[in-house]
């Protein structure tokens, strides 16, 4: 039997490498990332916007998946109405979903954690959209959490000496082909990444920032509703 989580997870192999910078896979990307959405949003959300976060939602939202939360006193699909309806509030969306559905797990619980390092699971880590200003803000936010909130697609683990590695398919990375007005190359690439699990006095670290929530997508519900449904 075909799990939620095996689909998943071949869905965001099949993802690794695409990036709006190159033009032989822009078009591939945009219609992944913002599946739902028009094609001039498309273009304007992809050549700017970071996609870790989104890269995870187009995950669920492109399978039978229920994504639908109250939010703002009504029912929302959060996976599938256009980001248009939505800008800014990835996060915030997806921990949302995690929470109605009973799934979502914070650094407060480092056991729920652990058991969240697996294929099909979104992971979370550092905190924050932005860095604070530069001073001791900023150099306290970076002792406790190592930078700002990414978001990465768990597709495999191994475990060697004690020492646990997850293997992801990560949105938000350095696409070098797509440059900013500064030249810097935006967040804008899909690609394989691989991690280490370290406890430190904190609390759980993934690589170079600090497990902050995560849940479990294989566990999100099905649904059969026809998609003509959707809310436009």
């Amino acid at each position: 039997m075909i799990m939620l989580s095996d689909t998943l997870v071949t869905r965001a192999i099949m993802c690794d490498g695409l990036s709006y910078g190159d033009l032989a896979k822009r078009q591939a990307y945009k219609d992944h990332v913002f599946f739902s959405d028009n094609e001039r949003n498309k273009e304007q959300f992809a050549r700017t916007m970071m996609s870790c976060l989104l890269h995870i939602r187009a995950l669920g939202g492109q399978d039978e998946v229920d994504g639908f939360v109250t939010w703002g006193g009504g029912r929302r699909d959060v996976l599938r109405e256009p980001y248009a309806n939505f800008v800014s509030h990835i996060e915030t969306m997806l921990q949302t979903l995690a929470r109605q559905r009973g799934l979502l797990v914070t650094h407060q619980d480092q056991q729920g954690a652990r058991r969240l390092f697996r294929p099909a699971a979104m992971l979370v880590h550092g905190a924050l959209g932005r860095l604070p200003p530069p001073g001791p803000e900023r150099t306290k936010h970076l002792q406790e959490w190592g930078g700002v909130a990414h978001g990465m697609f768990v597709t495999g683990v191994s475990e060697a000496n004690g020492r646990i590695r997850l293997e992801c398919i990560d949105g938000g990375r350095l696409d070098p082909l797509n440059l900013d007005e500064n030249k810097r190359p935006r967040c804008t690439r899909i690609e394989r990444v691989e991690r280490e699990v370290s406890v430190r006095k904190s609390g759980l670290w993934i690589g170079d920032r600090r497990f902050c929530w995560g849940m479990d997508m294989g566990l999100l519900p099905l649904e059969a509703r026809p998609r003509d449904t959707l809310p436009e």
